[in-house]
C-alpha cells in the first residue's frame, strides 16, 4: 500500500478552487484558493514546488469531491502533469468527518485534506474514464434536462383536465403543441444514441446486454448504472452497489428502541429515480416480481417498503449477472439474491 507524505483537498466550485495541504502527521501547511482553469494550476504547481520541494509527485495525493463538469479542468491538467488524485463521492467523505463546525470553502478543503490523509489505505486513484463515459454522461445529462422541461410543460394541462376546465386545456394544448413535440422528438434522438453506444462500444457493450436482460432494466438505467459504476468495476458487492444507490435498508435500532429500517438519504439520486422506474416496470412486465409486489402488499407491507425491496432486488440482479458474465436466469437469481422480505 502507497503511504502518501502529503494530501492535498480541493473544494471545487465553477470559478474556484479553494486549496488545503497537510503535510507529515496531518498538519495543515499551507491553504488557498486559485482560479478554476489552467492559468491557476500552473501557479498552483509553482507554489507547490517550494512548498513541498522536489519530487512531491511521488508522495502528495489530491482528493476532491465529484462536482461534475467543475472538476474536469482540473482531472485534465492532473493528467499532463501525472497527479495522483482520488476522487471520491460526496456522501463518503460527509460520511467520514463527523460532526463539522462552520461551513466555507475553505472549510470544506480542509475536510476533504483530512478525510484523504486518515483514509488513504481506502484510496482508488482516479482514472480517465475515456470517451464512452463522458459521451454517455454528457447525453443522459442532456436527456434529464429535456425531460423535466417536458414535465413543465405538460404539468399544468394535467392539472387542468383534472379540474374539467377545458378552454384552459386546449389553451395549453395549442401553446405547448410545437414545444412539446420538439421536445419529443429530441428525446428520441438521445434514446437512439444512447442504444447504439451501448450496443457498439465494446467496453461495455457485453454489460450491457447482460443487464438488459433483466426484466424492468431498460437502456436508461442500464446507461447510468454503468457510467457512476464504472461497469461495476468501482464495487465489491450488490449491497455496496444498493447502499450507493440509497435502496440498501438498515436496521434503526437504539437500547431498546427497535424501529423499522431505514434508507440512507445520503445516495446517487440519479440512479435511485432510474431503479424507482426500473422496479414500476418490473411489477408490470415481471410475472415473478408482480406476484411478489402483491404478497407483500397482502402481508400488510407499506407500498413504498416493498417498491424499494424491488429495487434493491433488482440491483442485486444486476451485479450478479454482471459478475457472473451470464444473462439473466430466474431459477438461478432465486438461489443467489437471499435478500430479506
Amino acid at each position: 500500500m502507497t503511504q502518501f507524505t502529503n494530501s492535498i483537498g480541493i473544494d471545487v466550485s465553477k470559478k474556484t478552487l479553494d486549496i488545503s495541504i497537510m503535510g507529515p502527521g496531518g498538519k495543515t501547511v499551507h491553504a488557498q484558493q486559485i482560479k478554476n482553469n489552467v492559468t491557476g494550476l500552473k501557479g498552483l504547481m509553482k507554489k507547490l514546488n517550494k512548498i513541498l520541494g522536489k519530487n512531491w509527485k511521488e508522495d502528495t495525493l489530491f482528493c476532491l469531491e465529484h462536482t461534475g463538469i467543475y472538476c474536469r479542468p482540473f482531472l485534465e491538467f492532473s493528467l499532463s502533469e501525472d497527479l495522483k488524485v482520488w476522487l471520491q463521492h460526496a456522501l463518503e467523505i460527509k460520511r467520514r468527518g463527523g460532526m463539522t463546525r462552520g461551513k466555507s470553502d475553505a472549510v470544506d478543503a480542509e475536510r476533504i485534506a483530512e478525510y484523504a490523509y486518515r483514509y488513504q489505505d481506502k484510496v482508488v486513484l482516479w482514472e480517465d474514464e475515456g470517451d464512452t463515459i463522458r459521451t454517455l454522461r454528457t447525453l443522459l445529462s442532456s436527456r434529464s434536462r429535456l425531460q423535466k422541461a417536458k414535465n413543465q410543460f405538460e404539468a399544468p394541462m394535467k392539472e387542468a383536465q383534472a379540474m374539467g376546465l377545458k378552454m384552459e386545456v386546449e389553451i395549453i394544448k395549442r401553446t405547448t403543441k410545437a414545444t412539446l413535440k420538439a421536445i419529443n422528438k429530441e428525446l428520441k434522438s438521445i434514446d437512439k444514441e444512447i442504444e447504439k453506444l451501448l450496443k457498439e462500444q465494446s467496453e461495455f457493450a457485453e454489460k450491457a446486454k447482460l443487464l438488459l436482460s433483466v426484466p424492468g432494466i431498460g437502456k436508461i438505467t442500464t446507461a447510468l448504472l454503468l457510467i457512476h459504476t464504472k461497469g461495476f468495476k468501482n464495487f465489491a458487492s450488490a449491497k455496496q452497489v444498493a447502499t450507493y444507490c440509497g435502496v440498501a435498508p438498515f436496521p434503526n435500532q437504539s437500547g431498546n428502541s427497535n424501529k423499522p429500517n431505514r434508507i440512507s438519504h445520503l445516495a446517487n439520486k440519479s440512479l435511485k429515480t432510474a431503479l424507482h422506474m426500473a422496479a414500476m416496470s418490473a411489477i408490470q412486465h415481471s410475472p415473478e416480481m408482480k406476484a411478489y409486489y402483491l404478497r407483500k402488499l397482502q402481508e400488510g407491507k407499506l407500498k413504498m417498503k416493498v417498491l424499494n425491496a424491488v429495487r434493491n432486488k433488482l440491483v442485486h440482479r444486476a451485479f450478479a449477472v454482471v459478475n457472473r458474465g451470464t444473462p439473466y436466469q430466474k431459477e438461478f437469481s432465486v438461489r443467489t439474491e437471499n435478500l430479506p422480505g
